[in-house]
């Protein structure tokens, strides 16, 4: 009851606000319309013209700094994404794998990177992989992963369309057919899925 009080007193703070907003500016405006009015012709047209000029000037640094800032969160998306896809190879091919190699806090340092910079569909993708790895079986695991992927790769705006389940898997791993038909016949359940 106490937060709907609050809710309903800083409503009606809101309003108030506006209005006195909505008052200043109509007052301001008519203002200037009438100092406007009272310009000669040549006037009005420079004015006109300086005002177009200024408005397109600001439209325009202000998409420039859009894209800016949109190239630098890709950046930071692409390094973070980079070095998950780095530990997930070395976890998958011993022959790639460093001395020193730990899946783990290779992974906590991706998820710090992804609560930064990664987008909903690649957090909820890789909150599904922490959910149920520990119990999936190996071909579960690998679409859990490759849905991350496809997140992954949706996110630094690459399409997965007519990619089906398994294509990104089939390119570092050949018996995916095999371990399909295996599962398949334990389980007949399982279909493959394109993803859009």
């Amino acid at each position: 009851m106490k937060k709907r009080i609050i809710w309903f007193f800083q409503f009606i703070a809101a309003l108030g606000i506006l209005a006195i907003l909505g008052w200043a500016s109509y007052v301001i405006l008519g203002k200037v319309w009438a100092g406007f009015s009272t310009l000669p012709s040549g006037a009005k047209i420079a004015a006109v013209g300086g005002l177009i000029t200024l408005a397109s000037v600001l439209v325009t640094r202000y998409y420039e700094r859009r894209k800016d800032i949109e190239a630098k969160l890709r950046e930071r998306k692409l390094e973070a994404y980079s070095s998950f896809l780095e530990a997930y190879f070395q976890q998958l091919f011993e022959e790639e794998r460093k001395p020193d190699f730990n899946f783990i806090a290779e992974l906590r340092r991706f998820v710090r990177g992804i609560i930064l910079w990664g987008n909903p569909g690649v957090i909820k993708a890789l909150v599904s992989v922490r959910l149920q790895i520990s119990t999936a079986t190996t071909l579960k695991s690998l679409e859990l992963y490759e849905a991350l992927l496809k997140e992954i790769r949706k996110d630094l705006g690459n399409s997965n369309w007519q990619l089906k389940q398994y294509d990104l898997s089939r390119l570092f791993i050949n018996d995916i057919d095999q371990l399909k038909a295996e599962n398949t016949s334990s389980n007949p359940s399982i279909k493959e899925v394109t993803h859009k």
